[in-house]
């Protein structure tokens, strides 16, 4: 039965059966991009969309395949990456796209349509290892299904431009907040030379103070968990966080039913993300991969593992493994405010722009599950 499992309200019957190639034309229409803003591959490596001014447009004196507003471009160059984009504006596609002109399909329906898992699936049978292609020949002769009526075509595609619309402002929100956190980091910590930053709360003045990691530290590691033992999520018996090397969810990989550490903060030994620092408030476990700092005059806060994580990296050993071991960390200078009263100040401006900064993730990953579900559900 070609016909979807979830459909808007008044629509019936089975969906219309075409091989590609008879509901999209490839283009192969050359055209020079010192006439039309060209566009490069890397230019929109970053996802799905819409192609518009938000993209930079390169003035380069090449040729290229000529799109039009409502072409569809798909990158053909690792497939996988889902580099789908609906144009709206004319330009020169220069590098590895398909230009594709919809013909049964609205030009939205035919984006949501490369965006869905068969199409995926076929365009990610291609040839090559190092640099995949999709292939032509196989997805233009491959059968798709889509609505017959104009209006649920146009119900589908209002619909996904409205969750890419979400996806998109989202995305530019998180990158708002991370640009206002390097912003903030380069201000109101003292940069290299300096003794005092160039913006600071009010009431707070004079130099801040060179201080050795082991002098305000007391300096350990976490232990070996089997990871077997570690639930995804919090629950009754497993209510203690677990961290680890990773950089997903900010290094959380679980929960596990006892705990090492309390407001502490970590950093990553080894590995890829070595010197990566965090700071870890309540009751938490780590493991092998993590130091830990410990202070029970107060040293142990989010403005702290923002000192550290300006130099950590300098102190990284890249000689084989990444390493940044116990005794090069307790070695390392940094300069902290002197009061307290200023390291909390600090510590909550950047507690509340990192809650920010999650919540938003939060919420687009929650929205890309909204859209896989309903690419899933919403097409044959």
């Amino acid at each position: 039965m070609k016909e979807p499992k979830i459909r808007f309200k008044g629509f019936s019957g089975e969906w219309e059966e075409s091989p590609f190639s008879e509901i999209a034309n490839r283009t192969s229409a050359s055209a020079s991009s010192s006439l039309f803003p060209g566009v490069e591959f890397e230019d929109i490596n970053s996802g799905e969309g819409t192609l518009n001014k938000d993209v930079r447009r390169k003035k380069i004196v090449k040729t290229g395949t000529q799109f039009s507003k409502g072409d569809v471009l798909f990158g053909k160059l690792r497939p996988y990456l889902k580099n789908i984009l609906l144009a709206d504006f004319k330009g020169v596609a220069i590098g590895d796209f398909w230009v594709l002109k919809p013909q049964k399909v609205t030009s939205e329906l035919l984006y949501i349509l490369l965006n869905s898992r068969e199409f995926m699936r076929i365009a990610n049978i291609s040839s090559g290892s190092k640099m995949p292609r999709a292939d032509w020949n196989l997805v233009s002769s491959s059968p798709f299904t889509f609505p017959n009526a104009k209006e649920e075509q146009l119900s589908l595609g209002a619909y996904f431009q409205h969750l890419d619309s979400l996806i998109q402002s989202t995305t530019k929100k998180i990158e708002s907040l991370k640009q206002v956190k390097a912003a903030s980091l380069q201000s109101m910590f003292p940069q290299e030379g300096e003794t005092t930053p160039r913006v600071r709360f009010k009431g707070f003045e004079g130099e801040w103070k060179k201080v050795k990691v082991r002098d305000i530290f007391y300096i350990t590691r976490g232990y070996v968990l089997a990871m077997n033992l570690v639930s995804l999520t919090k629950n009754r018996i497993n209510r203690y966080a677990v961290y680890s090397s990773q950089t997903k969810n900010n290094g959380l990989a679980g929960y596990y039913n006892n705990y090492l550490y309390e407001d502490s903060i970590t950093w990553t030994t080894d590995g890829a993300n070595a010197g990566d620092v965090n700071y870890r408030p309540g009751k938490f476990y780590c493991t092998n991969v993590c130091g830990v700092l410990i202070s029970k005059e107060g040293y142990a806060n989010k403005c702290i593992a923002e000192c550290l994580n300006l130099v950590t990296k300098h102190y990284v050993s890249y000689v084989g493994n990444p390493k940044l071991m116990n005794n090069t960390m307790s070695e390392i200078d940094i300069l902290i405010p002197p009061i307290q009263k200023e390291q909390q100040k600090i510590s909550d401006y950047f507690t509340s722009l990192d809650h920010q900064i999650n919540l938003q993730t939060q919420r687009l990953e929650k929205l890309k599950q909204i859209k896989a579900a309903c690419l899933d559900n919403m097409f044959v």
